[in-house]
């Protein structure tokens, strides 16, 4: 088969071209499968990470806001702390509805449980909500310290009054109401004791036991007053006594109120809520979301492991193919080099060998090509020249009868080689018919030589000179040849 330099090149580029198209392929490939696989990294993976983040977030800005909620001391704090709460509470059922959205079987089956126990959260949060805006210590201490201390103050004046008047009268009967009042001003001044030991303790149990104390003590209070009130049989110990009751009443309400607020504790069971029954709901959610977060976070990890391994695999193809795209390149351009510089080599050497003079060598080459021909066409011109020598040393040699025949109309050493020869041989000819001449002519002068006997010796001469003119025409015919065959070289 013929495998020609132009065939070779365009096999040997269109497999570089194939090679490199396949390479670009594959790169594209691989891109786009680098591409899907971020694709589904950041649409899922990832944006489930970011998503289970979020409600992590956001459930633990909601835990905060809570615990300031409760530890709020104005209705500027109270009202501030709750909306977050409310507004963290709104971002965590966002990011979990979209993270439902796109979570995998595992992920929702962890998200519904993770739900559950936020709800079970949120009830016990709304409860502590509720019991943390009352602020009842908060209201019972601004009670006991303001508007309850200035009303046992003012209730306690005409008291005063009637121990000091009592003092001051030194008599036995005003001796008795001083005192009396004293121990009325003594059981009141425990029952604001025992109040603010109520608004003071953390303890419900201990708060029922100083919530009855005070009604034990108010109701001895009652009893004194009354007592008080039968010895109190002048007008103006009639009077300090009615002021007192109008007073006492005042003070009753607000005190009653107090205690009521004390003992209520809404701040305390806002905290004892939050951290026995909230607490283990929220610590249930937070386990869920901890489980979701790592496997997302795995997942994330895994996923991106994965495109490293795409990555690595896709530059490997990539630089395998092009290091074969390089060798099979480098592997044929040596192959076409070789084959054209030892083609090129031979005919070089074949042609400096003719110019030389050397018509005896000859070259082959093993390719196919246009190189080839070159070779073959160098052996024939070769082989034309050496035929044409041996017609030149034929004539050189004296031999007019071979032939000399042109290899074509435009062989133009062989037509004048031809040319030469055929004026040669017609040289020759006339040179040969005038030796006959002259050899007649000599005969018949040697035939009349006895009829001639007088100038013989003239005759002599002149047959002698014929003689040496037919040798000389011989050897010029001779060195014409011999130039013919010089020319011919």
């Amino acid at each position: 088969m013929r495998a020609s330099v132009k065939l070779k090149l365009g096999v040997s580029f269109a497999v570089v071209i194939a090679l490199s198209a396949a390479a670009t392929m594959l790169g594209i490939n691989s891109l786009a499968t680098l591409n899907e696989s971020m694709e589904r990294v950041i649409q899922g993976d990832a944006e489930r990470l970011r998503q289970s983040q979020e409600i992590n977030a956001d459930v633990l800005a909601a835990v905060a806001a809570e615990k300031n909620l409760i530890l709020a001391d104005t209705q500027e704090q109270l009202d501030r702390y709750e909306a977050e709460m409310l507004k963290s509470r709104a971002e965590v059922k966002k990011h979990f509805d979209l993270y439902r959205g796109i979570a995998t079987a595992w992920g929702r089956q962890k998200a519904e449980a993770f739900d559950a126990a936020w709800s079970r959260y949120v009830a016990v949060q709304d409860k502590i909500r509720e019991l943390a805006r009352v602020q009842s210590l908060k209201q019972a201490r601004h009670l006991s310290r303001e508007d309850g201390q200035q009303a046992f103050n003012r209730m306690v004046e005409p008291l005063q009054a009637l121990i000091d008047a009592g003092i001051a009268a030194a008599t036995a009967e005003e001796l008795q109401v001083a005192t009396r009042t004293a121990r009325l001003m003594q059981t009141l001044t425990e029952v604001r004791g025992i109040e603010k030991d109520l608004i003071l303790t953390t303890s419900f149990e201990a708060s029922e036991r100083f919530r009855k104390a005070i009604e034990t003590k108010m109701a001895e209070a009652q009893r004194q007053r009354d007592a008080l009130t039968e010895l109190a049989k002048t007008p103006p110990r009639l009077s300090a006594l009615a002021a007192y009751s109008e007073r006492f009443e005042s003070w009753r309400r607000i005190h009653l109120n107090t205690v009521a607020l004390g003992h209520e504790k809404s701040d305390i069971k806002a905290q004892e809520l939050s951290t026995t029954v909230g607490r283990p709901q929220l610590e249930q959610a937070l386990v869920v979301l901890e489980e979701i977060l790592h496997q997302n976070a795995e997942s994330m990890k895994k996923a991106d492991e994965e495109a490293d391994v795409q990555y690595g695999n896709a530059r490997t193809l990539l630089l395998a193919a092009l290091a074969g795209s390089v060798l099979i390149a480098i592997v044929a351009a040596t192959w076409i080099a070789l084959s054209i510089s030892r083609g090129l080599r031979s005919a070089v050497a074949l042609a400096d060998a003719v110019a030389l003079g050397d018509l005896d060598q000859q070259v082959s080459v093993s390719s196919n090509d246009e190189i080839k021909d070159l070779v073959d066409a160098l052996n024939r011109m070769t082989a034309n020249l050496r035929v044409t020598a041996e017609v030149a040393n034929q004539i050189a040699a004296g031999n007019l009868m071979v032939q000399a025949k042109p290899v074509s109309d435009r062989d133009t050493l062989g037509i004048a080689l031809k040319t030469m020869l055929d004026s040669l041989r017609s040289i020759v000819a006339d040179a040969a018919a005038a030796a006959q001449n002259v050899s007649a002519g000599s005969q018949e002068l040697s035939a009349s030589a006895e009829q001639l006997s007088q100038g013989a010796t003239e005759q002599a001469a002149a047959a002698e000179e014929a003689s040496s003119s037919m040798e000389e025409m011989a050897s010029n015919v001779k060195q014409n040849a011999e130039n013919a065959g010089q020319t011919e070289k």
